[in-house]
């Protein structure tokens, strides 16, 4: 092992590193640090992964980093979902959560409530989050500005030592800037020279232990050890996938004889399909998007079309909560007789609203029908067709073609993986089916065996009630298909361009 974390000793080794290094990932000037940190990984184990907020363009990435290009953990930008976030660590690590909110209220010299309503914080709290779920045993910070802050944030949230590398130290007036915070309770500081170390240690003395502050990236190992060594705060927020995104508490089902089911994914993964032959048996009653944004806004409810119900009372039960609707839900399927109930859930809805996942997770009988498709970009130009048109089920066949944004055809590839890992964490306590688009358009026979054996039903011969829509051949509806080949040469989806 050579370069900028070479000798790092194997008592610190495996460590498994959260690196915030940049809003856009993969970086080209942040290479070296990705290979220092590839080269640590492959001689002592453990792992690291960068936590970002946007994808970078991948015409613009050398071929060193266009290989990179979704292996980091896209965090997931969503105002409403920042809200809850706070919230959940309220509930799950309260202690942990009222130190940080005093910290940098006494730090700003506000009120803790100024401090909950900042949009930088709730960010932050967002990062705390997904790291959470990764379950680091360090963290490291590039820079000193959105990283530095948000990682002081999460380390002292989730009790994790941190590392601040402090590439171009700003040692200006302190109280123009959050050196300070960056620099208070880090593990250790790497400067970029001797220089920048002394500066660091004459101006900002009170805020770091001087042994903590090494001189320059090729002591970095010196940091990392130095990391490794510490242990966590008792009353610091739990690590792992489910302590990040599963239910807090169980749920008592208001219907024990209806057993739950959810449709689950992403828009365009076949969902209508499903739902469609669910509820044509007269043992299931599905709805489609119950928790859509745009339908809530309206005040409809995608309730079953063969159930009588009053749309403005289910609209008024949904605005209780997702509970009531539930178990409304559950109530109409035992009157008709069905043995099952449930409903379509999108991704974003629910990455929305917390408390939808707390209630269809926490009921422990629910079934998890998780629809994916492997086919990435016919999943994304079929999307981009139905935002066009504003058509998402079955009808006229659109065979022109479209040209695929070769930035957002990054981003996209990469927040797809990004919530098919959160709601896999989500439900990960649940039994699940999971089906490929292809499984429903082309093995129906399979696919209706697999759902027989989790629901303990024969459903013999499944018939659908809508169809595909799109152009028959689909690499004929991209109309981009060369460029799009070109800028993805060299990166995990290269194969999807023909």
């Amino acid at each position: 092992m050579s370069g900028p974390l070479s000798g790092l000793p194997i008592s610190a080794a495996s460590p498994r590193i959260a690196l915030l290094a940049g809003d856009l990932h993969p970086l080209a000037a942040c290479e070296p640090f990705y290979a220092a940190l590839d080269a640590l990984r492959d001689a002592h184990g453990g792992d690291w992964r960068a936590f970002h907020t946007h994808v970078s363009d991948p015409r613009a990435l050398p071929p060193a980093s266009r290989r990179r290009l979704g292996e980091g953990t896209l965090v997931l930008e969503d105002p409403a979902a920042h809200a809850q976030d706070f919230a959940r660590f309220g509930a799950i690590a309260p202690a942990a959560l009222a130190r940080v909110v005093a910290d940098l209220a006494a730090f700003w010299g506000c009120a803790p409530a100024e401090v909950a309503a900042r949009v930088d914080v709730r960010q932050a709290l967002a990062f705390a989050r997904a790291i959470q779920a990764f379950a680091p045993d360090m963290l490291v910070a590039v820079g000193q500005h959105h990283d530095s802050f948000r990682a002081a944030i999460v380390g002292r949230l989730l009790g994790v030592p941190r590392v601040a590398v402090l590439d171009d130290p700003d040692l200006g007036d302190p109280a123009a800037n959050l050196m300070p915070l960056h620099l208070r309770g880090a593990a250790a500081v790497v400067a970029t020279n001797a220089l920048a170390r002394a500066e660091l240690l004459r101006r900002f003395a009170d805020c770091v232990d001087a042994a903590a502050v090494v001189d320059g990236l090729a002591q970095a190992p010196v940091a990392i050890a130095r990391a490794a060594g510490m242990g966590r705060a008792a009353d610091a927020a739990p690590l792992g996938p489910a302590a990040a995104y599963g239910p807090l508490a169980p749920r008592q089902p208001r219907i024990p004889a209806v057993r739950p089911f959810v449709v689950m994914g992403a828009e365009r993964t076949g969902s209508n399909l499903l739902v469609g032959m669910l509820d044509a048996r007269p043992d299931f009653f599905c709805a489609n998007e119950l928790f859509n944004v745009r339908e809530i806004a309206a005040g409809l409810v995608a309730w079953p079309e063969h159930a009588a119900a009053d749309r403005r009372e289910l609209a008024a039960l949904r605005e209780r909560g997702p509970e009531p609707l539930l178990d409304r839900l559950a109530a109409d399927a035992a009157r008709i007789g069905a043995t099952h109930c449930g409903y379509k859930l999108i991704y974003g809805h629910a990455l929305h609203d917390d408390h939808i996942v707390e209630a269809t997770a926490g009921d422990g009988r629910c079934i998890v029908l998780h629809l994916l498709r492997r086919d990435r970009l016919q999943r994304w130009r079929s999307h981009l067709r139905a935002l066009a048109s504003d058509s998402w089920f079955g009808g006229a066949q659109d065979e022109s073609a479209i040209v695929l944004p070769v930035a957002e055809t990054a981003a996209d590839f990469v927040a797809g993986e990004a919530l098919e890992a959160r709601f896999r964490a989500a439900f990960a306590g649940l039994p699940t089916v999971e089906l490929d688009y292809e499984d429903l358009a082309l093995r129906l026979p399979s696919a209706a065996r697999r759902l027989g054996e989790a629901f303990g039903v024969d459903f013999g011969e499944l018939v659908p009630r809508t169809h595909k829509t799109g152009p028959k051949d689909p690499r004929a509806g991209i109309a981009n298909n060369d460029e799009l080949r070109a800028a993805f040469a060299g990166t995990r989806w290269a194969g999807l361009f023909g």
